[in-house]
């Protein structure tokens, strides 16, 4: 819901990078790129190692996002 509306994924048209790590209990990697599933523009998957809240500390999200930008 946005603004008290339903959002249909499907209506996206923009690109979208999803990032999952591979050791993560709280969103596994089969949660995180089901986003692939149901986003209606492209969406590219990257899986890291490490687990949920390490690759946000050590920068891995932050470098992994860098890369999907600049291509």
């Amino acid at each position: 819901m946005l603004d008290g509306k339903p959002v249909d994924l499907q209506n996206a048209k923009i690109d979208a990078h999803s990032i999952a790590a591979d050791r993560d209990h709280i969103v596994p990697p089969a949660a995180a790129h089901a986003l692939a599933e149901t986003w209606g523009g492209a969406v590219t998957t990257k899986t890291v190692k490490g687990g949920h809240v390490a690759i946000a500390a050590n920068g891995v999200i932050s470098k992994s996002l860098l890369e999907w930008i600049r291509r």
